[in-house]
């Protein structure tokens, strides 16, 4: 009986670390997230540890009783993403399973659960880290005498960082950080793997979840030029205030010599009013009077139009694949770059509509014959609401699919109430998953009663269909698995 519970052990202990590492990925491999998400999974951890303790004053009958079902649980297929880190992990896992299992030392090692991931990590860090120390070198050597423009801001980092590319690319050598890769890892793969000598500039994005982080970032590259889209309450969880979210973003624009320029979103309060002593400052909104503006703005559901004005003066009437107003944002945040290059008005004029549609961004599709707007990219209060803004426009019945907005912090609550009065107005609203809870209790406080609760996005866009409807379905937001267990 011994035997079937040391082996039931390291079965669970091996599936335990594939599934947790999965959400560990899910979070960048950032500690303190994983740590608040074994906080709000008590119960989940909790029956693994009476089960440990189960197993270690040998009730070896009970523990197989209570054990079969736990690893039933873990066992489901993971979304892992075999990384060279993951496979070290697993590596170090199995090393370290074979050496306890011959010194017969599992009570003492495993009891330890959740830390023991966090230990696997940790040493695979500190190998990662050796590994690195030359890419990170290589990488700077390459980077160093290109021009630079970097991207930050809580969102839009990855538009802005499209659109450019869009424009420049049409008369330069351009190359640009792909995806989201926007940390420190990613940024140095970029640039080993990507960069080209004859290159004219490399366009950056640089993502910041937390105190400190920008400073690892400009370690391998500072900009020539550095655009803040906007601050907004992402990542609350990790920075604590919003104050130390402009305090960390306002870095790339400090990382600037003498000649650079910054580019800051003249509507956001915060930007506006800081003082950027004496950096040349170019200024962009809508709302505000700023060097490039964009104004009379139509949206609907297939394009975006607007008058662009720069330094007071109407330039053209511009018509855009974008479909939201933060959309409008970003394409004057490209003139400002184009501005501080130098670049003529008839550059400006020529290309500025070469802007594409981002993936998952208000990208407008057919999916089974039905009308759908992918907004499912990592969503924010504010293009949550610019979204259902946009899908109101429409005529047809309008539908929303989303699972709420997550790590917002103590404010996670309040988001999501908010939400909730941004989607009246809808038709019908999908809400997915228990992460809904706050928004249908606001609903529910409303008097709205045209939602109902699905387990998955396939579950809820399989309703949506069955409306015998002319519809318009929004898909605002997406959410990891973590989320969907």
């Amino acid at each position: 009986m011994s035997i079937i519970s040391n082996f039931l052990l390291l079965l669970i202990m091996h599936f335990l670390v594939v599934k947790e590492y999965t959400i560990f990925q899910n979070y960048h491999y950032e500690l303190s997230r994983y740590l608040y998400h074994i906080k709000s999974n008590k119960g989940y951890c909790l029956y693994l540890y009476c089960l440990l303790f189960i197993f270690v004053i040998k009730f070896d009958f009970l523990f197989i009783i209570f054990a079969l079902p736990f690893l039933a649980l873990i066992i489901k297929k993971s979304k892992l993403s075999y990384t060279n880190r993951v496979k070290r992990v697993i590596c170090l896992n199995l090393l370290i399973s074979v050496i306890i299992m011959v010194l017969n030392l599992i009570k003492y090692i495993y009891i330890f659960s959740f830390f023991y991931l966090c230990f696997l990590h940790f040493i695979s860090c500190l190998l990662e880290e050796i590994l690195f120390t030359r890419y990170l070198k290589s990488a700077r050597n390459k980077i160093k005498d290109k021009f630079v423009i970097g991207i930050t801001g809580s969102g839009g980092k990855t538009s802005v960082k499209n659109m450019i590319y869009d424009v420049l690319i049409n008369e330069f050598n351009v190359t640009k950080t792909p995806k989201s890769f926007n940390n420190k890892v990613g940024i140095v793969k970029s640039i080993n793997e990507h960069v080209k000598d004859y290159d004219d500039y490399f366009v950056c994005e640089y993502g910041v979840d937390r105190v400190k982080g920008m400073d690892k970032i400009l370690k391998v590259v500072k900009p020539n030029i550095a655009i803040i889209t906007y601050i907004g309450s992402q990542h609350l969880l990790t920075f604590k205030r919003k104050e130390n979210i402009l305090k960390e973003k306002i870095k790339l624009i400090e990382a600037l010599d003498k000649d650079g320029c910054a580019i800051i979103n003249n509507d956001d309060i915060l930007l506006k009013n800081y003082d950027y002593k004496n950096k040349r400052v170019l200024r962009y909104g809508i709302n505000s009077d700023s060097d490039v503006m964009g104004k009379n703005i139509i949206l609907d559901t297939s394009h975006s139009e607007f008058d662009l004005y720069i330094k007071g003066i109407k330039i053209k009437r511009v018509s855009i694949p974008v479909l939201s107003i933060h959309g409008v944002e970003n394409t004057l945040a490209v003139v400002c770059v184009l501005l501080s290059l130098n670049l003529d008005i008839e550059f400006i004029v020529k290309y500025i509509e070469s802007v594409s549609c981002l993936e998952h961004r208000l990208e407008p599709k057919i999916i089974d014959g039905v009308n759908v707007i992918d907004d499912s990219f990592n969503s924010n209060e504010k293009g949550f609401k610019d979204a259902i803004e946009l899908i109101k426009k429409s005529d047809k019945y309008k539908i929303v699919i989303t699972p709420g907005i997550i790590e917002q912090g103590k404010n996670n609550i309040l988001v999501n109430k908010r939400l909730a009065h941004y989607l009246l107005g809808c038709d019908f609203v999908c809400l997915v998953t228990n992460n809904t809870t706050n928004i249908k209790e606001e609903l529910d406080l409303m008097g709205y009663k045209e939602y109902k609760i699905f387990n998955s996005f396939f579950e809820a866009f399989e309703y949506t269909k069955g409306l015998e409807k002319e519809k318009i379905v929004l898909i605002e937001n997406d959410l990891p698995d973590i989320y969907l267990n």
